[in-house]
């Protein structure tokens, strides 16, 4: 990465600049990125889906969060690059507080929010810094190899699956815009995109997105900005009459016809680009920050959805559960490595017509690998599967009627003491989230404690949050409700589906965690109830290793909902798979 570093800093000084910011993020603000937009991975080696660099003519800085902290360290040049860790994985105001007098710090306005540049802004003013957006990215001009936009056909995903046409979304958010007296409503999240049109497509890994934009007029009109080669004849019949395809080129000149108008547009400037912001406020547009109105919408799903999540996680545990039932055969006799167990685990989802792809990129990680919260698993990292250690593997998978994700920590060989304290402690955690009931409301922050507690008596944690939410056949890590020590505002309410995944990392050693898929859900009221009162279902179906429980720390209550969870599995994936299978079932799936 040397050269790479050493020609960004070529281009600072020939254009002026002290410093250079560099995010994860695309000009959609996403998770996930298509890899044309890897640029951080490009210029310091780093991989994982969150971070920010920061590069000066003498320094390189490089922030990332807990999940990843390990991973950033190995897989940069410590000579080059510090790498720091913080809550959000961006850099901390004291580093941009501490500039020279003067310095200025270029941004591509694409990648960062308005409210990320003010925030840089702000730090960076204590000391005269200015920061002022590139006129060319220059990663974008040095990238000599960079590959080229990728993504197939754009189709429509059928109402069987979405539950609600596309024509019914439109008139429903439109309604909102009227009472708020917005002329247009602006959408930069192509999440919000895909849910309203009911599309789907393959532009970036693991989420089903074509990445675009929309404007939503208060005359009920979507255009949508998008790459045309992407739309077929087919897909034009199928969409709602009041949508208008408009080519990604003319967006620009679109949001200067709006600002010209003074129109008054809601925007979420939460995942909306510095330049779209500054694009329409220059120009005259009067700007209302309001949430991105099919956030929670997309976030609560209706019965259709709902029911679809549960079909989706009942062939997903069958898929799962022979892979674990292989794993237990095949592990102890050794010659497996981690990429054998990625690939098939990919082939036994892969069976089921349904299945589009993986929901994320497979972690398989034996022994000391699992530490590294977010390890990654490919050609390049590909660990045999060690004896008498264990073994965590976490993924996920895209159905047409639903999005899975779950993770499991195997015992291979005999566990240690340690290792079975920690796990139990994790399952403790696991359970209590999974059985609390709670007011109408209640925030995930208000819960992430009780997937803590056990781990903390013993003076330990585990650096990161305890769930996220999880779309429709759409993304895997879907807002804006969550599980975390993080503020979060957004109560949990019926149809969100969420993580429950608590763990524990021990560096060098091993690595924990457990998780499902939940659902929340009412629960009956009580005699005398003054209240409404809510729960969580949990939906994946795939037993916990029986041989990595302690169960002199469980509760009479804890054994009790781990034994029905068990039984449950039998139950419902026994009919679904090989008797090899169904025989592993039932001694994986017996009372404690």
């Amino acid at each position: 990465m040397n050269e790479r570093l050493t020609a960004i800093r070529e281009w600072m000084l020939k254009n002026g600049f002290f410093g250079l910011v560099v995010p994860r993020t695309d000009e959609f603000q996403g998770e996930y990125v298509a890899p044309a937009s890897e640029r951080l991975a490009w210029l310091t080696g780093f991989t994982g889906s969150a971070g920010e660099a920061v590069i000066f003519l003498d320094r390189a800085f490089l922030f990332v969060d807990g999940r990843y902290i390990l991973q950033a360290q190995k897989e940069t040049d410590e000579k080059q690059i510090t790498v720091i860790q913080t809550p959000d994985a961006q850099a901390g105001d004291w580093l941009f507080a501490a500039l020279p007098q003067g310095a200025v710090i270029g941004y591509n306005s694409w990648l960062y929010t308005p409210s990320k540049v003010n925030r840089m802004k702000a730090a960076g003013s204590k000391n005269g810094a200015i920061f002022a957006p590139v006129p060319v990215d220059p990663i974008d001009l040095l990238w000599q190899d960079r590959p080229r936009g990728g993504g197939g056909w754009a189709v429509a995903l059928p109402e069987q699956y979405t539950g609600l046409d596309s024509t019914s979304k439109i008139a429903d958010i439109t309604a909102a815009l009227g009472v708020d007296q917005d002329d247009a409503l602006l959408l930069t999240n192509p999440e919000s995109v895909m849910w309203i049109l009911n599309v789907r497509g393959n532009d970036i890994p693991f989420i089903p997105l074509v990445q675009s934009f929309g404007i939503l007029y208060k005359s009920g009109t979507f255009q949508w900005f998008v790459d045309t080669n992407k739309i077929t004849d087919s897909l034009k019949r199928q969409l709602s009459p009041l949508v208008e395809i408009v080519p990604m080129s003319a967006f620009a000149q679109v949001l200067d016809v709006l600002a010209a108008q003074h129109a008054k547009v809601c925007l979420d400037t939460t995942n909306c680009s510095a330049w779209a912001y500054n694009k329409l406020s220059d120009g005259g547009a009067v700007i209302h920050d309001k949430e991105d109105p099919c956030m929670l919408r997309k976030a609560c799903k209706n019965i259709t959805e709902r029911n679809g999540a549960v079909n989706a996680h009942v062939k997903d545990g069958a898929a799962v559960c022979r892979f674990l039932a292989w794993f237990d055969e095949q592990a102890p006799k050794g010659g497996l490595t981690e990429m054998d167990a990625v690939l098939k685990m990919h082939d036994f989802r892969a069976e089921n017509p349904l299945y589009r792809g993986e929901s994320f990129a497979t972690i398989a990680a034996s022994g000391k690998n699992a530490a590294y919260i977010h390890y990654h698993t490919d050609e390049n990292h590909n660990a045999p599967v060690q004896k008498d250690a264990l073994f965590l593997i976490d993924s996920g998978a895209q159905y047409l009627d639903g999005t899975t994700d779950i993770t499991r920590t195997i015992a291979v060989g005999t566990p240690s003491p340690l290792e079975r304290k920690r796990f139990t402690q994790v399952l403790k955690g696991h359970i209590a989230l999974a059985t609390i009931a709670f007011p109408e409301g209640t925030t995930g922050a208000q819960l992430d404690i009780l997937a803590r507690q056990f781990l903390w008596r013993d003076g330990v944690d585990f650096a990161h949050g305890t769930g996220h939410g999880i779309g429709s056949y759409l993304s895997v890590h879907e807002g804006p409700q969550r599980i975390s020590r993080a503020g979060n505002r957004i109560a949990l309410a019926p149809g969100m589906l969420i993580s429950n995944e608590p763990g524990y990392y021990k560096p060098n050693a091993f690595g924990i965690r457990l998780e499902n898929v939940v659902m929340v859900e009412p629960l009956p009221p009580t005699e005398g109830a003054e209240m409404k009162v809510l729960g969580l279902s949990t939906l994946t179906l795939a037993p916990f290793d029986r041989r990595l429980i302690d169960k002199t720390q469980l509760t009479l209550r804890e054994k009790a909902w781990l034994d029905g969870y068990h039984a449950r599995i039998k139950r419902i994936v026994s009919p679904l798979v090989d008797r090899a299978t169904a025989e592993w079932l039932t001694k994986a799936c017996a009372p404690l």
